[in-house]
């Protein structure tokens, strides 16, 4: 599909990735932010479980070269999402107003 659509608008690939890569990183980003809030702030535990997934796909979109500044301040500020990360962040489910 991407190739296509590179095709149709007359983009090349090399040109195009790097945008793909840093909407999709944003895209996770957000999810991110809205499952810890729902978890913490909403009571609601069972979105815990799909933060790794999310994880992997910010993960995948940071590996683009020109996203290295992003992926360096991402790699500092967020945890890797470990049993025991996942397990903290359930113990505080619903605890923040």
């Amino acid at each position: 599909m991407i190739r296509v659509f590179c095709d149709d608008a007359g983009l090349t690939h090399s040109k195009f990735r790097p945008a793909y890569a840093s909407l999709g990183a944003q895209r996770a980003l957000r999810i991110l932010g809205i499952f810890a809030r729902l978890c913490l702030h909403g009571g609601k535990s069972g979105y815990i479980r799909l933060i790794p997934r999310v994880w992997h796909h910010l993960q995948r979109n940071l590996a683009e070269p020109e996203l290295a500044p992003l992926a360096k301040i991402c790699a500092h500020l967020l945890p890797e999402p470990t049993p025991d990360a996942l397990a903290r962040i359930g113990a505080q489910c619903g605890h923040f107003p």
